[in-house]
């Protein structure tokens, strides 16, 4: 069952950046297009280097967790249209901190708390940021075109992406400790939370070429 939903992640992960490619001349003009490059090459990653070479994944989720959070930040820097760069810049620096002091006192045996304290300041930029994306949509509200725009599945997405797998990094430590619970489980719903953003992702896309 989790091998069947691994491949289906990975899959799915590298549809959004050709689905833009194949439909839109040029995806320079999107901002979300650095993080769905991102989501490809993740996705060829797991499937050559973790799946058939075998390679420890460690060292690759920590760089994966801060490519996520600038391609993200990039993402949201752009849809606020260049506004609030001294929000943005504290974030970065603030995260960048925060993961250089991870990698130097590198510890395995705690790489789910550490992963959860760099998920929380992803998580913070993330709901920080929609806030503001949503107090500037309500004041031009139309249900339809809110409906129908690209950007909302995007952050849907990648709301409910980082806030289940927030979760499961708080969880993680407890999990590997407790003998009644099965790391495979967890390993799972994190694999559902893939799905559950590449699937948004791809309705995102679509709803560009809707414009």
């Amino acid at each position: 069952m989790s091998e069947l939903l691994f491949y289906f992640a990975l899959l799915l992960g590298c549809i959004p950046i050709f689905l833009l490619k194949i439909k839109v001349k040029s995806n320079s003009n999107y901002a979300i297009a650095p993080f769905l490059w991102l989501v490809f090459f993740s996705s060829v990653y797991e499937y050559v280097g973790t799946d058939l070479l075998q390679i420890t994944s460690s060292y690759w989720f920590k760089l994966y967790s801060l490519l996520e959070f600038f391609t993200l930040a990039y993402f949201f820097y752009y849809l606020l249209l260049k506004k609030f760069k001294v929000y943005f810049l504290a974030f970065s620096i603030l995260y960048l901190a925060l993961f250089i002091t991870i990698v130097l006192y590198w510890d395995e045996s705690i790489r789910f708390k550490t992963d959860a304290y760099l998920s929380l300041l992803e998580i913070v930029l993330v709901y920080f940021f929609t806030i503001i994306w949503l107090k500037n949509i309500f004041s031009n509200f139309s249900e339809s075109n809110f409906l129908q725009a690209s950007d909302f599945y995007f952050i849907s997405g990648i709301v409910l992406y980082l806030s289940g797998t927030f979760f499961l990094y708080l969880l993680g430590d407890y999990i590997l400790k407790n003998e009644k619970l099965f790391l495979e489980d967890f390993w799972i719903l994190n694999i559902v939370f893939n799905i559950i953003l590449r699937i948004f992702l791809i309705l995102g896309v679509w709803k560009i070429q809707q414009k």
